[in-house]
């Protein structure tokens, strides 16, 4: 279910006061609460943002996990969690799902 407009204003200006509190420059991998905004509005199919954890579920690179450093259109552009591989990969967006390890922090909004 997507949220409301009204809710939409009201987690911007929770994040935006947020933000102004902690008087701290965002990282470049945080979400920013604009982004999630045109996420949510859009009938995009794509479950992930800029910054996520991702493991490849189908196709040539089954297996692989990494982070996503950006997503053009219906592609995922990523960072395999290998030492020695330098270069960020793309995937189709429907091959990828969320990846969390053990010990990692999930906040539940939600059921």
């Amino acid at each position: 279910m997507k949220p409301s407009p009204e809710e939409l204003q009201n987690f911007v200006s929770a994040m935006k006061k947020k933000n102004d509190e902690n008087d701290s420059s965002q990282d470049e991998m945080e979400l920013n609460p604009e982004d999630l905004i045109k996420k949510l509005l859009s009938n995009s199919s794509i479950d992930v943002v800029k910054g996520d954890k991702i493991r490849v579920f189908k196709g040539d690179l089954k297996g692989l996990t990494g982070q996503v450093v950006s997503i053009e259109k219906d592609q995922v552009v990523f960072k395999p969690n290998y030492e020695n591989f330098k270069e960020n990969l793309i995937v189709d967006a429907s091959y990828v799902a969320k990846y969390f390890e053990p010990g990692d922090d999930v906040r539940v909004i939600e059921g």
